[in-house]
C-alpha cells in the first residue's frame, strides 16, 4: 500500500474544502494510506477540524524563521515513523511548507496549481517539485506547451453525479453569479442585463457570491438597479455546491479562468454554465459550456433571455456539459490518476499520465 503526506493550508481548504476532502477519501478507496498535515488555528482557543482523517498533524503556516528548522526536523522525525511515498500541496503556504519537509525527508513534492496565474508563476519553481497537478484541462495542456514541467497531471475534482437531472423548469427561474467581486466592469454588465430582462421575467432570483466584503460596490450597483429584493448573497459557493446547482443558470463572472469545483458540480446537475472567453478554456470546455466572445451588456442581456426563454436549447447544453461531466470527474477515474501520479513520482518514473 502507498502513503501520502496531503498539506492544506487554510486558505485553500477555504476555497475547496469539499473537493480536497472528496480526493484523499477517495485516495484511500484506491489503496493509498493518507495523512493529513493541517495549518494550525491562529488561536489556541480554536479548532480546526480533520478533513478525512481523525488525527490529523498541524504545523502553523507560514514558518517563524527562527523555529523554522526545529519545527520541521520535529516534525519530519514524527512523519518518518512511517514514511511517505510522497507529498502532496494544497495552496500556496501548503507547498513551501511541503517544499521543507521534502527536503529533510528526501521525498517527492506534488504541487497542485489552480489558477491562470501559474503558467507563469506556480505556487513552487518547477525544480523545486516532482510534479504538478491541476483540474484544468486548458491549465495543463499550456502547461506542458512551454514545458513548465516534464509531469504535469490533469487531476480533476471528483464528481458524484445524480441519476437524473434536475427539472428546473418545475420552478421560479434563477441565476448563480460566481466571482462576482473578482471581475467588477463583468459583473456590473451582468447584472445591468439581469434589470433588463425582469420586466419579462418578474420572478427571477439571483444567488451571488459577494465575499465578505462589507461594504461592496456591486452590492450598491445592484441596490441602483433595483435588484436587492431578488438577490440573496453567499461568502463562498463552493460551500453551497447544491443550492447553485440548483439554480437555472450559472454565470463565472471573473474573467481569470481559475478552476472551481461547484462549477463541475452544476455541469453534473445539467446547468448551463456561462462564462467570459479566455485563452486557456480547452476546446471541450468551449463545447459545452456558454462562453461569451462579446461580454458588453447588450451581449449578456441578449444571451440569457435566450437561455431562459429557449427551453430546448438550455436543455441540450446542460445535457452536454452533464455527459462531459460524467466521463471527465467520475470519481474513480480521478482516485486511480492520483494513485498513478502518486507511483510514477515516487519511483521515478518520467513518462507521461497514460490517462492525461
Amino acid at each position: 500500500m502507498m502513503q501520502a503526506l496531503a498539506i492544506i493550508d487554510s486558505g485553500r481548504r477555504a476555497e475547496e474544502e469539499q473537493a480536497i476532502r472528496d480526493v484523499l477519501v477517495g485516495l484511500r478507496s484506491a489503496d493509498v494510506q493518507v495523512t493529513e498535515l493541517l495549518q494550525s488555528p491562529e488561536s489556541s482557543r480554536d479548532d480546526v477540524p480533520e478533513l478525512s482523517s481523525p488525527s490529523p498533524l498541524h504545523i502553523p503556516m507560514p514558518l517563524n524563521w527562527l523555529q523554522r528548522k526545529r519545527i520541521i526536523d520535529t516534525l519530519s522525525r514524527e512523519i518518518s515513523r512511517s514514511m511517505p511515498d510522497a507529498i502532496i500541496a494544497f495552496g500556496q503556504k501548503a507547498a513551501m511548507i511541503g517544499h521543507a519537509i521534502a527536503n529533510s525527508l528526501e521525498l517527492p513534492l506534488i504541487v497542485e496549481c489552480w489558477q491562470t496565474a501559474h503558467l507563469k508563476k506556480p505556487p513552487l519553481r518547477p525544480s523545486m517539485t516532482a510534479a504538478y497537478a491541476t483540474a484544468s484541462e486548458g491549465l495543463a495542456a499550456a502547461m506542458r506547451d512551454c514545458e513548465q514541467h516534464h509531469l504535469v497531471a490533469m487531476t480533476p475534482y471528483p464528481i458524484h453525479i445524480p441519476d437524473q437531472s434536475t427539472d428546473t423548469d418545475r420552478f421560479s427561474p434563477s441565476i448563480a453569479i460566481l466571482d462576482a467581486e473578482q471581475d467588477h466592469q463583468n459583473t456590473r454588465s451582468i447584472l445591468k442585463a439581469i434589470a433588463d430582462l425582469i420586466h419579462h421575467h418578474d420572478t427571477l432570483h439571483i444567488c451571488i457570491e459577494l465575499g465578505k466584503t462589507s461594504s461592496n460596490a456591486i452590492w450598491r450597483y445592484a441596490e441602483s438597479l433595483g435588484l436587492l429584493d431578488r438577490i440573496s448573497s453567499f461568502a463562498n459557493a463552493s460551500t453551497l455546491r447544491q443550492l447553485v446547482s440548483d439554480c437555472t443558470l450559472m454565470i463565472v463572472a471573473n474573467s481569470s479562468c481559475c478552476t472551481r469545483s461547484v462549477v463541475d458540480a452544476a455541469m453534473g446537475h445539467g446547468r448551463v454554465v456561462l462564462r467570459p472567453d479566455h485563452p486557456l478554456l480547452s476546446s471541450i470546455e468551449r463545447d459545452v459550456q456558454c462562453v461569451m466572445k462579446d461580454t458588453h451588456q447588450e451581449a449578456w442581456t441578449e444571451t440569457l433571455r435566450e437561455l431562459l426563454e429557449n427551453t430546448d436549447r438550455r436543455t441540450g447544453l446542460g445535457s452536454k456539459a452533464r455527459a462531459h461531466i460524467r466521463v471527465k470527474n467520475e470519481p474513480n477515474r480521478v482516485f486511480s490518476t492520483w494513485a498513478q501520479l502518486i507511483h510514477e513520482v515516487s519511483h521515478e518514473l518520467t513518462y507521461p499520465l497514460a490517462n492525461a
